[in-house]
């Protein structure tokens, strides 16, 4: 079983795996396991046999950023109301929304008094 490694020191993931009977290979497509710190392009994705894995899905940056996480709920919630998606706080992308945020602050605060 072999692992890549790509742009990433990824010292415990390589422990890990080593301890575990991996071998490393700077091989481009003789691998089990490709790791990386960043998401590769979709076209990196295409021809990988079922006994390859990648740690990254294809844009999991939707999820995993907090502006893109914000965006996508904030889009169900128009489409299927904000009580069916009503799984995160209040959440604003500064500064662009600097305004509303400080707006909401202050209500909030005037509800405590």
């Amino acid at each position: 079983m072999l692992f890549k490694l790509i742009k990433t020191d990824g010292r415990l993931i390589r422990a890990v795996l080593e301890n575990n009977g991996f071998l490393q290979t700077e091989s481009n497509h003789d691998w089990n396991i490709l790791w990386t710190c960043q998401s590769l392009k979709l076209n990196q994705y295409e021809g990988l046999s079922e006994n390859q894995k990648i740690n990254h899905f294809p844009q999991s940056y939707e999820l995993t950023r907090k502006d893109r996480l914000c965006y996508n709920v904030v889009q169900m919630q128009e489409k299927y109301g904000k009580d069916e998606f009503n799984i995160i706080p209040d959440t604003y992308i500064l500064p662009d929304e600097f305004a509303d945020f400080y707006s909401h602050f202050h209500k909030l605060k005037a509800k405590e008094v």
